[in-house]
Formats: structure tokens, sequence, C-alpha cells
């Protein structure tokens, strides 16, 4: 009975852990210190909150704290924010590659 246990827990952590990796929203691979959240912060009130709103669901559609769908790492998110998404009402932005990860700590942040 023990080892019927313990191979559904394992079971139920690879689906668990299948799930996190599959899922709508990318898991972090950086780690952000509070100065770069702040500084996420302010540089997204100030181009970004117009549109997407201090909760990220400004967009009809998009629930930006919880889903990114056209990326899978942070260094990706940080892209779509300097480049824009083609097609879409997402404008580039003159970002630097720290400002845009500062953006994107912010995000992870909410």
């Amino acid at each position: 009975m023990v080892r019927i246990d313990r191979a559904l827990i394992a079971a139920a952590a690879d689906l668990g852990a299948a799930v996190l990796i599959s899922g709508a929203t990318p898991l972090a691979q950086h780690s952000y210190t509070p100065q770069q959240i702040q500084q996420g912060k302010a540089l997204y009130d100030a181009n970004c909150g117009r549109c997407h709103n201090d909760d990220g669901a400004g967009v009809t559609g998009i629930e930006l704290f919880r889903q990114i769908r056209r990326a899978s790492s942070d260094d990706e998110i940080a892209r779509l924010i300097q480049n824009g998404i083609p097609g879409t009402s997402m404008p580039p932005h003159a970002f630097s590659s720290e400002q845009a990860l500062d953006v994107v700590a912010f995000m992870r942040s909410m």
C-alpha cells in the first residue's frame, strides 16, 4: 500500500510539473531585486499602464499579469516589450534590455 501511495504522489508531482511547464504563464527565469521591481513599475506606469491598466487586464482578452501567450521566457517577454507585436496594438518601446527586464520584474511581482 505504501508503494502505491508513493507512486501516486510521484505521478501527481509529475503531472503538476507538466501543467506548470505547459501553462499559459511562463515561469520566471531570472530573480529580481526590489529595486528592479520598483524601476519596472515606474516604466510600466509611464508606458504600459495607459493601455494595460493597473491590473494588466486593460486590453480585451489579455490578462497581462497571468498570461503571456507569445513568450516562454523572461528574455522573450523583454523582447516583446522592446519590439512590440506586429499586427496588434502592442507598439515597440525604446527600452534597453535592462529596462525591459525591469518591466518583466514588475510584471512577475504582480
